[in-house]
């Protein structure tokens, strides 16, 4: 279900609210009010179902509910390896992985995610904005 706060920024980003139109995503996040606010944003663009999970074994129950996801937002830390884990299943998979972490050092201590979109928290609504339209702005 879309929130009045979805609507909000699908007026307000104009061109760009159906660019998600027709995908579900997957927000893996620890502190909910922040998914909440990612949740907002990728409805905004158009994106259902929206998940929000805290962990990478709530993902593993959605995608084995609903292997339709095409985006993630990964909440990405260096001492949860589960999460790393997840970030290179998804992206073996296809599926477009955007990651957030608090951690600056991440993409030096885990080599691994060399080549992964890596926005560092707090990340302004604007540069997932970004982020997302670099991947999926050209498939329109």
């Amino acid at each position: 279900m879309t929130t009045p706060r979805a609507w909000a920024i699908s007026a307000r980003i104009g061109d760009r609210k159906n660019m998600l139109s027709g995908r579900a995503a997957l927000i893996v996040e620890s502190e909910y009010i922040i998914g909440m606010d990612v949740q907002a944003l990728l409805q905004g663009l158009g994106a259902e179902p929206v998940y929000i999970v805290r962990t990478s074994a709530e993902a593993a129950e959605v995608l084995q509910r609903d292997i339709s996801v095409s985006l993630a937002v990964i909440e990405a830390e260096t001492h949860k390896p589960e999460l790393i884990d997840l970030v290179l299943r998804l992206t073996g998979l296809g599926i477009t992985v955007i990651c957030t972490t608090a951690d600056r050092q991440l993409a030096h201590d885990r080599p691994e995610l060399t080549g992964h979109t890596l926005l560092v928290k707090p990340v302004p609504e604007d540069d997932l904005l970004a982020a997302i339209t670099a991947v999926f702005g050209s498939e329109r």
